[in-house]
């Protein structure tokens, strides 16, 4: 084949090692080379399949099957291929696409169940995350109906709020665990269901959930369990005085992961700790040198917990400040952070995090996530007990390098997360949208939509793209479908009408048919009887008269049954046609919902995991 090349790269051809394939050959001697799979010296011998011979230069390469399914134009250049391999090559990549492609659609109709958590979990954050907002607020948003301060119609605001997240968890525990840890009507379990929902998506990392989607979803987990439930409880607290209503209840073991076990609610062994065996299996790697930065950064988290613990009343601040600097000097001069600053250590140490994103390590990610956290948790206090003094100075703001890290690190984060939760809603959507709809918090979906209808009637430019997007569109195509229902009865009326017409015609004429046998019958018995006295000339006259008779009887026949299929097929073209357009109009209601509800979830998520520098 000339001027063509194998798109892949060769065996024959790694110039860093010495090896670049062969000089000065001619067609016949490379093309003998790929047959008796040669190497260069200094190159890695391998199965060949494909040859390319550059006649100008007499240089000469050679190609697996896998790098020479599809050829570019390649000025001067002849591949010789093996046909039989490669094409049975291209038929096993063929075989595994169509497999791909039907694995892709019975996820499409069967949603990954891990996927749907993967959704449901940052879904409920978010939810939780408005709850308490609107607690803590009261009655002083606007937008707004319910009324807050009622223990009883607080609690049920907050049911609502986890019911869905609670229905995607009881489907992956075990079948009489959900409602006995997780029941819906029960604010004690929240903190610990979104653990469970959080130690069963560990086990789902790098399969189904990507570690950048579980590192946000980690993030936000920690500070909820650490800022956000406290303060909720606290506000319900206070609206049941009598503590009656309003507690924590504790993580059942089986589905624990704090202490880095794997979780497995089925096992009765317990088994060795994720951080050993992790450790264990990057002995020897790159990956070693990351898991003991993490293990150093966070015994400098728990030092820094004991430095300011011991800080007491006549305790010099510089002094605290120097032991500050001295536990994280080791950890800043790998990071590039100022170890004199507590906040750029906090800020920096997302890139050790991002450091840990290559690897798998799940178990040291969560721990490290949990003592940066609580960690920075601890220094806020220690601002808010000691900061009135004006001395603290290894507070200040962070380096514009950490920062960025910092950014990206969320945005890594942010991105990930979007990556399980916009597929797996537009697929839920498509599959079933009733446990799409089930994970948001439905009163702000309401107000998001009637938001999106006037952003559209604002902007007439766009309106008429954006109508078949809108919600406007569902109303006319339910309007639509209403008149198509009117007509359709009315069809139906007259199909009924034309059917009962059909029928009694038929009687009629079956009828008819039979009175004409009898009286064939009366006439064949006078017939015979008077037949003798008939001449021929006669007889024939009446045999004519007979056949007349029944060519007309025939063609009437004809006529009525030509009547009752022309009948009949306008019928079946009318009811094809209001099928159609009901088609029609429902793919137009149902791309219209998809579209608002796949919108809804990038503005739920718009923010998520994202980076500021008020997080610190």
């Amino acid at each position: 084949m000339s001027d063509a090349a194998c798109i892949g790269r060769p065996f024959t051809e790694y110039p860093d090692k010495g090896c670049n394939g062969w000089k000065d050959v001619t067609q016949a001697e490379c093309q003998q080379k790929c047959a008796d799979h040669w190497a260069p010296d200094k190159c890695v011998s391998e199965n060949c399949h494909a040859a390319v011979y550059y006649p100008a230069s007499g240089l000469c390469h050679l190609y697996q099957a896998v790098e020479c399914v599809d050829l570019i134009h390649t000025q001067g250049g002849i591949t010789m291929l093996d046909e039989f391999e490669i094409q049975k090559y291209r038929k096993d990549e063929e075989e595994e696409s169509a497999v791909e492609e039907a694995e892709d659609a019975a996820e499409r109709a069967h949603p990954n169940p891990w996927k749907e958590m993967g959704t449901a979990l940052p879904a409920v954050m978010v939810n939780l995350s408005n709850y308490s907002g609107c607690v803590s607020d009261k009655n002083r948003l606007a937008n707004i109906s319910h009324k807050f301060g009622e223990i009883d119609s607080d609690l049920e605001m907050l049911y609502d709020k986890v019911k869905g997240f609670y229905s995607v968890l009881h489907e992956r525990m075990n079948a009489s665990d959900g409602l006995k840890f997780c029941p819906f009507r029960s604010e004690r379990s929240i903190k610990r269901c979104v653990s469970i929902a959080m130690c069963l998506l560990q086990s789902a990392v790098g399969t189904d959930i990507p570690m950048t989607a579980f590192t946000a979803m980690m993030e936000q987990v920690t500070r909820f369990d650490d800022i956000t439930w406290p303060q909720l409880m606290a506000h319900l607290g206070r609206e049941d005085p009598t503590h009656t209503k309003v507690g924590e209840a504790d993580m059942p073991p089986e589905y624990q992961c704090d202490d880095v076990e794997v979780v497995n609610p089925a096992a009765n062994v317990r088994k060795a700790s994720e951080l050993q065996m992790e450790s264990h299996h990057a002995q020897g790697s790159s990956t070693e040198t990351i898991l003991a930065m993490s293990a150093a950064f966070r015994q400098a988290a728990a030092d820094t917990h004991r430095i300011l613990d011991a800080h007491g009343a006549n305790t010099s601040m510089k002094l605290t400040a120097h032991f500050l600097q001295r536990t994280w000097h080791p950890i800043c001069q790998q990071l590039g952070c100022d170890a004199s600053n507590m906040h750029d250590v906090f800020v920096a140490s997302h890139k050790q995090t991002m450091a840990l994103l290559q690897t798998n390590a799940v178990a040291h990610v969560r721990h490290e996530i949990r003592h940066r956290v609580k960690m920075d948790l601890r220094v806020q206090r220690f601002i808010a007990e000691h900061g009135h003094r004006g001395e603290l100075s290894f507070y200040r703001p962070a380096l514009t390098s950490s920062e960025a890290a910092a950014r990206v690190y969320g945005e890594k984060g942010r991105d990930g997360v979007l990556g399980v939760v916009l597929p797996t809603v537009e697929g839920l959507a498509q599959h079933d949208e009733s446990r799409v709809l089930r994970l948001f918090d439905m009163v702000e979906f309401e107000k998001f939509r009637r938001q999106l209808e006037l952003e559209e009637a604002m902007d007439p430019e766009e309106e008429e793209d954006l109508r078949s997007e809108s919600m406007d569109n569902v109303a006319a195509a339910l309007g639509s479908l209403e008149d198509d229902e009117e007509q359709e009865h009315h069809a139906e009326q007259e199909d009924e009408d034309e059917e009962d017409e059909d029928e009694r015609e038929l009687h009629e004429h079956e009828e008819a048919s039979e009175e004409d046998e009898e009286g064939e019958k009366m006439l064949a018995t006078q017939a015979t009887q008077h037949t003798k006295d008939i001449g021929p000339s006669e007889m024939a006259l009446m045999e004519t008269s007979g056949e007349l008779g029944l060519a007309e009887d025939e063609q009437g026949d004809k006529s009525w049954r030509r009547r009752r299929r022309r009948r009949r097929r306008r019928r079946r073209r009318r009811r094809r046609w209001f099928r159609r357009r009901r088609r029609r109009w429902f793919r137009k209601i149902f791309k219209a919902v998809v579209q608002a509800i796949v919108k809804w979830a990038k503005k739920v998520f718009e923010c998520f995991g994202q980076y500021s520098k008020w997080d610190a």
